[in-house]
Protein backbone atom coordinates (compact mmCIF):
# COMPACT_ATOMS: atom_id res chain seq x y z
CA UNK A 1 0.00 0.00 0.00
CA UNK A 2 1.58 3.42 -1.01
CA UNK A 3 2.31 5.29 2.08
CA UNK A 4 0.50 8.87 3.09
CA UNK A 5 2.95 11.06 3.71
CA UNK A 6 3.89 14.66 4.46
CA UNK A 7 4.76 16.27 1.48
CA UNK A 8 6.56 18.46 0.11
CA UNK A 9 6.45 21.27 -2.26
CA UNK A 10 7.92 18.83 -5.37
CA UNK A 11 4.90 17.14 -5.17
CA UNK A 12 2.63 20.38 -4.63
CA UNK A 13 4.14 22.49 -7.06
CA UNK A 14 4.44 20.50 -9.93
CA UNK A 15 0.75 19.47 -9.87
CA UNK A 16 -0.83 23.04 -9.22
CA UNK A 17 1.64 24.46 -11.85
CA UNK A 18 0.14 21.83 -14.29
CA UNK A 19 -3.35 21.77 -13.18
CA UNK A 20 -6.11 23.64 -14.76
CA UNK A 21 -7.56 23.94 -11.27
CA UNK A 22 -6.85 26.00 -8.29
CA UNK A 23 -6.78 23.91 -5.00
CA UNK A 24 -7.65 25.68 -1.57
CA UNK A 25 -5.50 26.68 1.35
CA UNK A 26 -6.02 23.58 2.97
CA UNK A 27 -3.65 20.64 3.33
CA UNK A 28 -4.29 17.88 0.36
CA UNK A 29 -3.62 14.22 0.74
CA UNK A 30 -0.49 12.52 -0.92
CA UNK A 31 0.28 9.00 -0.67
CA UNK A 32 3.65 8.13 -2.33
CA UNK A 33 6.10 4.94 -2.88
CA UNK A 34 9.89 4.91 -4.35
CA UNK A 35 11.58 1.89 -5.36
CA UNK A 36 13.02 0.46 -8.39
CA UNK A 37 10.74 -0.22 -11.28
CA UNK A 38 10.33 -4.44 -12.37
CA UNK A 39 7.55 -4.17 -13.86
CA UNK A 40 4.92 -1.37 -16.05
CA UNK A 41 1.88 -1.78 -17.93
CA UNK A 42 -0.89 0.29 -19.38
CA UNK A 43 -2.29 0.03 -15.61
CA UNK A 44 -0.07 -1.11 -13.03
CA UNK A 45 3.55 -0.12 -11.90
CA UNK A 46 5.63 -2.28 -9.41
CA UNK A 47 8.51 -1.42 -7.59
CA UNK A 48 11.11 -2.93 -5.43
CA UNK A 49 11.65 -0.85 -2.27
CA UNK A 50 14.20 -0.59 0.29
CA UNK A 51 14.53 -3.34 2.28
CA UNK A 52 13.31 -5.83 -0.86
CA UNK A 53 9.66 -5.32 -0.09
CA UNK A 54 7.73 -5.50 -3.69
CA UNK A 55 4.83 -3.00 -3.83
CA UNK A 56 2.14 -3.05 -7.16
CA UNK A 57 0.51 0.28 -7.84
CA UNK A 58 -2.49 0.96 -10.21
CA UNK A 59 -1.80 3.33 -12.31
CA UNK A 60 -4.66 6.15 -13.31
CA UNK A 61 -5.63 7.38 -16.35
CA UNK A 62 -3.23 10.64 -17.42
CA UNK A 63 -0.87 9.32 -14.86
CA UNK A 64 1.99 12.22 -15.73
CA UNK A 65 5.64 12.56 -15.85
CA UNK A 66 7.77 14.82 -13.85
CA UNK A 67 11.78 15.08 -13.93
CA UNK A 68 13.64 16.45 -11.59
CA UNK A 69 17.36 17.53 -11.50
CA UNK A 70 19.19 19.44 -8.72
CA UNK A 71 20.06 23.01 -9.57
CA UNK A 72 22.08 25.71 -8.42
CA UNK A 73 20.56 29.23 -6.57
CA UNK A 74 21.39 31.83 -9.34
CA UNK A 75 18.51 30.12 -11.33
CA UNK A 76 16.04 31.48 -9.23
CA UNK A 77 14.80 34.87 -10.18
CA UNK A 78 12.60 37.54 -10.25
CA UNK A 79 9.39 36.17 -12.16
CA UNK A 80 9.72 32.29 -11.18
CA UNK A 81 7.04 30.39 -9.44
CA UNK A 82 8.58 27.80 -6.73
CA UNK A 83 7.77 26.04 -3.88
CA UNK A 84 9.48 25.81 -1.29
CA UNK A 85 8.82 24.20 2.69
CA UNK A 86 10.26 26.34 5.29
CA UNK A 87 9.88 27.16 9.27
CA UNK A 88 8.10 30.33 9.63
CA UNK A 89 9.32 32.93 11.70
CA UNK A 90 7.55 36.03 12.72
CA UNK A 91 6.29 38.95 10.52
CA UNK A 92 5.76 36.24 7.63
CA UNK A 93 9.47 35.39 6.94
CA UNK A 94 10.40 32.08 7.23
CA UNK A 95 13.69 30.23 6.76
CA UNK A 96 13.72 27.57 3.81
CA UNK A 97 14.77 23.84 4.21
CA UNK A 98 14.09 22.52 0.25
CA UNK A 99 13.22 24.89 -2.79
CA UNK A 100 11.41 23.62 -5.50
CA UNK A 101 11.38 25.49 -8.98
CA UNK A 102 9.07 25.47 -11.91
CA UNK A 103 10.41 26.42 -15.33
CA UNK A 104 9.68 29.48 -16.92
CA UNK A 105 6.19 30.43 -18.16
CA UNK A 106 4.20 27.68 -15.57
CA UNK A 107 2.64 28.84 -12.48
CA UNK A 108 0.15 27.87 -10.19
CA UNK A 109 -1.47 29.14 -7.74
CA UNK A 110 -0.52 31.13 -4.58
CA UNK A 111 -0.48 29.00 -1.26
CA UNK A 112 0.58 29.90 2.37
CA UNK A 113 0.20 26.95 4.98
CA UNK A 114 1.16 25.28 7.89
CA UNK A 115 2.04 21.76 6.45
CA UNK A 116 2.95 19.73 9.25
CA UNK A 117 2.58 21.24 12.86
CA UNK A 118 4.84 18.24 14.49
CA UNK A 119 7.95 19.77 12.53
CA UNK A 120 6.49 23.11 12.70
CA UNK A 121 7.02 23.51 8.75
CA UNK A 122 5.11 25.86 6.44
CA UNK A 123 4.26 25.71 3.22
CA UNK A 124 4.58 28.65 0.69
CA UNK A 125 3.91 28.29 -2.84
CA UNK A 126 4.19 31.60 -5.49
CA UNK A 127 6.01 34.11 -7.40
CA UNK A 128 9.42 35.50 -6.67
CA UNK A 129 9.10 39.31 -6.40
CA UNK A 130 12.94 39.82 -5.47
CA UNK A 131 16.09 38.27 -4.71
CA UNK A 132 18.58 39.24 -2.42
CA UNK A 133 21.97 38.04 -1.07
CA UNK A 134 22.83 37.73 2.58
CA UNK A 135 25.32 36.37 4.90
CA UNK A 136 22.51 34.42 5.72
CA UNK A 137 21.74 33.25 2.01
CA UNK A 138 19.63 34.36 -0.56
CA UNK A 139 16.67 36.16 0.53
CA UNK A 140 13.81 35.77 -1.71
CA UNK A 141 10.82 37.73 -1.41
CA UNK A 142 7.37 35.35 -2.72
CA UNK A 143 4.23 36.46 -3.10
CA UNK A 144 1.54 33.58 -2.56
CA UNK A 145 -1.30 35.82 -3.73
CA UNK A 146 -2.92 37.21 -0.28
CA UNK A 147 0.23 38.32 1.03
CA UNK A 148 4.44 37.95 0.77
CA UNK A 149 6.72 35.88 2.31
CA UNK A 150 10.22 36.85 2.99
CA UNK A 151 12.04 33.67 3.02
CA UNK A 152 15.64 33.08 3.66
CA UNK A 153 17.51 29.84 1.22
CA UNK A 154 20.89 28.91 3.54
CA UNK A 155 23.14 27.78 1.83
CA UNK A 156 22.92 24.28 1.38
CA UNK A 157 19.76 24.28 0.74
CA UNK A 158 18.27 21.42 -1.73
CA UNK A 159 17.19 23.19 -4.35
CA UNK A 160 14.97 21.13 -7.64
CA UNK A 161 13.97 22.03 -11.32
CA UNK A 162 10.34 19.75 -12.11
CA UNK A 163 9.90 19.46 -15.90
CA UNK A 164 7.10 17.57 -17.27
CA UNK A 165 8.34 14.37 -19.32
CA UNK A 166 6.44 11.98 -21.24
CA UNK A 167 5.76 8.41 -19.86
CA UNK A 168 8.18 6.53 -21.85
CA UNK A 169 10.94 8.38 -19.41
CA UNK A 170 9.68 5.80 -17.00
CA UNK A 171 11.27 2.16 -17.42
CA UNK A 172 12.43 -1.33 -16.28
CA UNK A 173 15.78 -0.43 -13.37
CA UNK A 174 14.69 2.77 -12.72
CA UNK A 175 14.59 4.36 -9.61
CA UNK A 176 11.49 6.42 -9.46
CA UNK A 177 9.01 8.04 -6.94
CA UNK A 178 5.25 7.22 -7.54
CA UNK A 179 2.74 9.92 -5.98
CA UNK A 180 -1.00 9.98 -5.37
CA UNK A 181 -2.48 13.56 -4.73
CA UNK A 182 -5.86 14.05 -3.78
CA UNK A 183 -6.75 17.77 -3.57
CA UNK A 184 -8.28 19.14 -0.01
CA UNK A 185 -11.91 18.18 0.26
CA UNK A 186 -12.19 15.62 -1.82
CA UNK A 187 -12.43 15.88 -5.46
CA UNK A 188 -10.63 13.82 -8.63
CA UNK A 189 -7.27 12.05 -7.67
CA UNK A 190 -4.23 12.73 -9.90
CA UNK A 191 -0.92 10.88 -10.30
CA UNK A 192 2.39 11.26 -11.15
CA UNK A 193 6.03 9.49 -11.72
CA UNK A 194 9.21 11.83 -10.80
CA UNK A 195 12.33 10.57 -12.38
CA UNK A 196 15.66 12.04 -12.75
CA UNK A 197 17.39 13.46 -15.49
CA UNK A 198 19.06 11.05 -17.95
CA UNK A 199 17.93 8.16 -16.26
CA UNK A 200 19.67 9.37 -12.45
CA UNK A 201 17.05 8.48 -9.36
CA UNK A 202 14.99 11.85 -8.16
CA UNK A 203 16.52 13.55 -6.01
CA UNK A 204 15.81 13.79 -2.34
CA UNK A 205 11.91 14.92 -1.41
Amino acid sequence: MMRISHFSPAALALLLACSPRAETAAAPKVERAEGVVTRISASEISLSEAGGKTETITLRPGWTVAVSRPISIDQIKPGSYLGTTNHAGPDATGRSTEVHLSPNGIKGPGLDFVMDPVADTTMTNGTVVTVATTAGGQVLKIDYGSGVRTVTVPPGTPLVLNTPGSQDLVKVGQTVRVIKFTPAGGGEARQFITVGENGAPPPPA
